[in-house]
C-alpha cells in the first residue's frame, strides 16, 4: 500500500503517473493535502511507501519525515519534488527518507526510485550528486526552511 502527499492535485502528482502497476495489484493509495492528515493516515493504515513533496502547505515534507522517524513508523519514504537544492536533499536523507527523485525525470526513473525504496535500497536521482546522501554535519547541514524557498522562488 502506498500513500502520497502533494501541494496541488494533478495527474503528475498521482500514483498512476509514475507507477504503471497502480490499480493492477492489491496496492492501495491515498492522497492528502497536509502533513497532519498524512501522519494520521500513516498511523492508521501503515502503508509500505510514503511519497511526499518537500514543500507542503501547511507545514513541510521535511517536518513530516521527522515525525515519521520520531514515531518509528515502518513506512519507507520517497521524496518526489521539484526542489533540487543540496540542503533539501541532505535534510531529507538525514530525516529518514530512503529516496529522493525529481518530478522532472521520466516516469520510468520514478518507477525505479519506487522499486529501489521498496526493496530497501537508498535512491538518489542521477541528476543530483551522490555526496548529498551523506552530507557533512554542523551548521551547513541544517534543514532548509521551505517557506523561504517558496518566497525565494516567487521572487526570482
Amino acid at each position: 500500500m502506498g500513500m502520497q502527499t502533494s501541494r496541488a492535485p494533478g495527474r503528475a502528482n498521482r500514483p498512476e503517473a509514475f507507477c504503471p502497476h497502480y490499480g493492477k495489484t492489491n496496492a492501495a493509495s491515498a492522497e492528502t493535502e497536509s502533513g497532519e492528515e498524512a501522519l494520521r493516515l500513516l498511523e492508521d493504515r501503515k502503508p509500505d511507501l510514503l511519497v511526499t513533496e518537500v514543500t507542503l502547505s501547511p507545514g513541510s515534507g521535511l517536518e513530516l519525515l521527522a515525525r515519521v522517524r520520531a514515531q518509528s513508523l515502518p513506512t519507507r519514504t520517497l521524496v518526489l519534488t521539484d526542489e533540487d537544492e543540496g540542503p533539501y536533499v541532505s535534510a531529507a536523507f538525514r530525516l529518514g527518507a530512503q529516496g529522493y527523485s525529481l518530478k522532472s525525470v521520466p516516469p520510468r526513473a520514478v518507477e525505479a526510485a519506487v522499486r529501489a525504496v521498496l526493496s530497501g535500497e537508498r535512491y538518489l536521482t542521477d541528476r543530483l550528486p551522490r555526496s548529498l546522501i551523506d552530507p557533512p554535519t554542523g551548521d551547513a547541514a541544517e534543514a532548509p526552511n521551505p517557506s523561504r524557498a517558496r518566497t525565494r522562488a516567487a521572487t526570482r
